[in-house]
């Protein structure tokens, strides 16, 4: 399994967020998911958190995220592409590297995300990847030289902001969602979030 990860919160204008969800599931992820060296995108909508979606892709490492095909990409947009980056709003994109991970490796029907910090402290993922309804728990830090390059996306986009560090608990119930949420709180921004799609470069034909 590879260890680089692409983290992605946001939220979106009103008007155009079922756009933003059709261009996400119909375009936007089997795009991504397809670009060399890409394994497997995770989307969520939130429940209980700052941000109305998160996203995260996982990379066979973190140079990906800065590749001349991903890079080729992002700075050849499609129409469709083009119009939603207009309704991102609040966004943070922080292209990151597994620090740890305890757990099966496993997407759960719920997650708890904490974004936090380069003053995180210790996490014991292993108690939280092993409670009750828990899936696993991983440990993510950003790599800046993978983020922060300017891109045509980006300069439709607007600025985006960074995470220092993450942490993602993977969980069968919204129960477990939220006491894992409960064990990481005063670490950081935590949020409880709902999956909406995964998709993985074998789930793509041709």
């Amino acid at each position: 399994m590879g260890n680089g990860i692409l983290a992605v919160w946001t939220d979106c204008t009103a008007d155009g967020e079922a756009d933003f969800n059709e261009w996400y599931n119909r375009e936007h992820l089997p795009e991504r998911v397809g670009v060399p060296g890409f394994l497997k995108g995770v989307r969520y909508r939130a429940v209980e958190a700052d941000r109305g979606y998160f996203t995260w892709y996982r990379t066979e490492d973190v140079g990906v995220l800065a590749s001349k095909p991903y890079r080729d990409r992002l700075n050849d947009p499609t129409a469709w592409t083009e119009r939603v980056m207009h309704v991102f709003r609040n966004t943070i994109r922080s292209a990151m590297t597994v620090e740890s991970e305890a757990g099966e490796a496993s997407v759960g029907a719920w997650a708890a995300v904490l974004r936090a910090d380069e003053s995180l402290g210790a996490v014991d993922l292993d108690a939280l990847a092993g409670a009750g309804e828990a899936l696993s728990a991983a440990r993510w830090h950003l790599d800046m030289a993978a983020t922060g390059s300017p891109t045509v996306e980006a300069s439709i986009r607007g600025p985006d902001t960074q995470a220092a560090r993450a942490v993602l608990v993977q969980t069968t119930t919204e129960a477990a969602a939220r006491r894992a949420a409960g064990a990481l709180a005063g670490q950081g921004e935590v949020g409880v979030y709902a999956l909406m799609a995964v998709l993985a470069g074998e789930d793509l034909g041709g």
